[in-house]
């Protein structure tokens, strides 16, 4: 499938925002993502995109229009909602901060991600 200069344009948003720089990993993710939705489609589901809401298909399958309908999280108007009212202490500025604090504790000790994935499988 090629992509769109905007679509691009997203994806090395996204890369930058996350760290992970494999621009070939987020277009595999993505077609596989339309994949899923196709198939979904195809069998008459709702598809679920985590984090991100769900997409259902409306009307008659037999015309050449797409009807459909996309419903956001309920996380991401939760944070909207946050970002509107002027709330400073939103959700995604605490996971933001979380992930920062993360990246920092693995640079100063690197088995940090070892010992506490140790942790979580024996709890």
């Amino acid at each position: 499938m090629k992509l769109l200069q905007e679509e691009r344009d997203s994806i090395k948003k996204i890369s930058l925002i996350s760290g992970v720089e494999d621009f070939d990993q987020y277009k595999t993710f993505f077609e596989f993502l339309v994949i899923h939705i196709i198939l979904n489609y195809l069998d008459g589901n709702k598809t679920y995109i985590p984090y991100l809401g769900s997409i259902v298909f409306k009307g008659d399958n037999n015309t050449s229009e797409v009807n459909f309908e996309f419903e956001l999280s309920e996380n991401i108007k939760k944070i909207i909602n946050q970002i509107k009212s002027g709330d400073m202490e939103i959700d995604i500025k605490k996971t933001i901060m979380r992930m920062i604090k993360n990246d920092l504790s693995l640079t100063i000790d690197p088995d940090l991600k070892y010992k506490e994935h140790k942790i979580d499988i024996e709890a």
